[in-house]
C-alpha cells in the first residue's frame, strides 16, 4: 500500500514538471540571460520544446543545454535525430542565430548530450532556443543562457594616467573578443579592439591602445566567444610617475545570478 502511494505522489509530481516547457515557438518557455537555470523541463519523446532569452547587441552570451541525469544516449544529439538549434527570431523560429562557436568541447568540457555555444548578437531582441528529443523515450533538461559581457568599472587619462588591461584564455579553445572603451555616457571613444586568445594564451592592452586621448574618464567592455569563465582579466589604473596603482574589477556580471 505504501509502495503504491508512493508511486500516485510521484506521478502526480511529475506530471505537472511535464507541462512547464512551451511546446510552440509562439508560446516558448522564459529563460533569463542571467545564468539562472530553468531546471527539469521534460522533453517528451519525438517532440519539441521552445525557449526564449533576451539579448542586447554587441554584447556576449552562452548557451548550455544538458540533460539533468539520464544515462548517456543519443536522444538528443543530431545522431539521434534530436539536437538543439539557436533562431534570432523568436516567436516564428524561421532564421538561425548567426555566429555561434560550439565550445561544448572547451574547458570546462561537457559530456555526451549536451550543447553549449556561444555568441555575439549584432542586433538587440528575442532569440529562441529549440531542443528537439528524436528518442523514443521522454529526457529531463535543464536550460540556461549567461551573458558573459565583462566590465572593467572605471579608468583615467588624466594627469598622466592610464589604464592597463590583460587576459588569459583559460580553456582549451582559442578565443577571440574585443574591447572597447567608453565615456561616461557610454559613447564609444573608437572601434572595438580585437583581442585574440590562443590555447593557454595571454594579450595585454591599455587605453591608448584603445583610442582614449588625455583627460578623459570612463569605463571599459570585453565581449568574448568563449564559455563562461573562459577569459580571465584583470585591470589597473596607473601613473607610473607617482607610483600609483589601483586594482580595477574586470567581471562578467550576469554570467551567473
Amino acid at each position: 500500500m505504501k509502495a503504491k502511494l508512493g508511486l500516485i505522489l510521484l506521478t502526480l509530481l511529475l506530471v505537472p514538471a511535464m507541462a512547464f516547457a512551451g511546446a510552440t515557438c509562439a508560446a516558448p518557455t522564459i529563460v533569463p540571460s542571467d545564468g539562472r537555470v530553468v531546471d527539469f523541463d521534460f522533453v517528451a519523446n519525438g517532440t519539441s520544446n521552445f525557449y526564449q532569452f533576451n539579448a542586447t547587441a554587441n554584447h556576449s552570451y552562452s548557451i548550455e543545454v544538458r540533460q539533468d541525469y539520464d544515462g548517456i544516449n543519443t536522444d538528443l544529439s543530431a545522431a539521434g535525430g534530436g539536437g538543439v538549434s539557436v533562431f534570432s527570431d523568436a516567436g516564428t523560429c524561421g532564421t538561425a542565430a548567426a555566429g555561434l562557436t560550439d565550445t561544448t568541447a572547451a574547458e570546462p568540457a561537457l559530456p555526451a548530450n549536451s550543447f553549449r555555444s556561444s555568441f555575439t548578437p549584432t542586433t538587440t531582441g528575442s532569440y529562441a532556443i529549440k531542443v528537439t528529443n528524436g528518442g523514443a523515450t521522454g529526457r529531463y533538461i535543464s536550460v540556461s543562457v549567461a551573458e558573459t559581457t565583462m566590465y572593467a568599472s572605471a579608468f583615467s587619462t588624466i594627469s598622466g594616467f592610464a589604464a592597463f588591461y590583460s587576459f588569459v584564455n583559460t580553456t582549451s579553445q582559442a578565443i577571440t573578443g574585443s574591447i572597447t572603451a567608453f565615456s561616461p555616457a557610454g559613447v564609444a571613444f573608437g572601434a572595438p579592439v580585437p583581442i585574440n586568445l590562443a590555447v593557454g594564451g595571454n594579450v595585454s592592452t591599455n587605453t591608448g591602445a584603445l583610442g582614449v586621448p588625455a583627460g578623459k574618464t570612463g569605463y571599459a567592455v570585453f565581449t568574448h566567444n568563449g564559455p563562461p569563465a573562459g577569459v580571465n582579466a584583470v585591470c589597473i589604473v596607473a601613473n607610473f610617475t607617482t607610483n600609483f596603482v589601483e586594482p580595477i574589477n574586470f567581471i562578467p556580471i550576469r554570467e551567473r545570478h
